[in-house]
């Protein structure tokens, strides 16, 4: 990852924690995250990280397609990064953390909300 593990280290990286928390807690949680990337005809993808197997990838395209405009601008926004930059890094973090948030292959079915150092401490950061 380099270039994702040295934001990760500074400033901006609390920012993405931030921002991933914020997907997330904004989203409904896991299961709510679930249901808006079923309905953006990714169901299967965002189903491989909450499933014990190889989680599938996904494009920053589909992320802005799955997540919308309006909320990617949003955060994009808050973290004072271009939309683009914003997708690519949540293409590479969401399927981390979903994968870990679902150990046993689960979604919570109660929606608690994730913090920020959770999210840090999801990825051993």
């Amino acid at each position: 990852m380099g270039l994702l593990d040295d934001l990760m280290k500074g400033a901006a990286g609390a920012g993405l924690f931030a921002v991933v928390s914020n997907v997330i807690n904004q989203n409904g949680g896991v299961q709510g995250l679930m249901q808006k990337f079923q309905q953006g005809g990714l169901g299967d993808v965002f189903s491989s990280w909450v499933g014990t197997g190889q989680n599938q990838a996904v494009s920053p395209d589909q992320i802005h397609q799955a997540l919308g405009p309006d909320q990617i601008g949003q955060l994009a926004s808050k973290l004072g990064i271009p939309a683009d930059q914003l997708t690519q890094h949540l293409s590479q973090l969401l399927p981390q953390v979903v994968d870990k948030m679902t150990p046993t292959g689960q979604a919570p079915q109660v929606h608690q909300d994730v913090s920020p150092d959770a999210i840090k401490n999801i990825l051993g950061q």
